[in-house]
This record gives C-alpha cells, structure tokens and sequence, in this order.
C-alpha cells in the first residue's frame, strides 16, 4: 500500500471565507469544482464539503435534463444546461420540466 495515501479525496475541510454563513446542502464553489456543504459552515468557521457523489441539487425551473447530460451551475446557484456557465456533472437520473430538482452526479 502506499505509504503517501492521505485519504480517498471525497471530503474535503473548507475554512468559510465570504461573507454569509453557509448552510448543509447547500452548493459551494472551490475554486473550480463544485462541492456540497455536509454540514452548516459558519463565516470564518472549517467544515466539511463533498466534492463527489450523487446529490440533489435545485435546478432552473422548466428545464427537461437527460439522464446523462452534462449540467452546469450558474448566478442562480441552480443547475441548467446552459454551457456558458460552470460545469459541475452530469444528470444521474432525468428530470422534467415541472421538477423542482435534479440528481447530479458532482465533479465527473
């Protein structure tokens, strides 16, 4: 085994540096891959951010999603097709145009 092995990679510790308390659920930007905040994140406080997996995630309303299509995150902090915004993964499941959410498989 090797002996460098830190950790599987799936969780990260992330110090909240902006200005809003950040609450579990939610989506978050490192740089430029999207993690999924595990658990309420305080301003100026360490918590812990997935940054792969399967999430739930609120998506812009009438949109249909391909399972399988590539999706982005936008201003909006909803997931959308629009390419113009940041990529984050891909639909794990379809989702239609009355769906409030989409599954998507994060970081991949």
């Amino acid at each position: 085994m090797a002996t460098n092995k830190i950790q599987d990679g799936k969780i990260m510790n992330f110090t909240n540096t902006t200005d809003a308390d950040i609450t579990s659920s939610s989506p978050i930007f490192i740089n430029s891959k999207l993690g999924v905040a595990l658990t309420d994140i305080p301003k100026l406080a360490t918590g812990s951010v997935a940054m792969e997996g399967v999430f739930k995630l609120a998506k812009t309303s009438g949109e249909i999603i391909a399972q399988g299509e590539k999706v982005y995150i936008g201003g909006s902090s909803k997931i959308t097709k629009e390419i113009n915004d940041d990529y984050v993964g891909y639909a794990f499941e379809k989702s239609l145009s009355t769906d409030q959410f989409v599954h998507v498989k994060i970081n991949s």
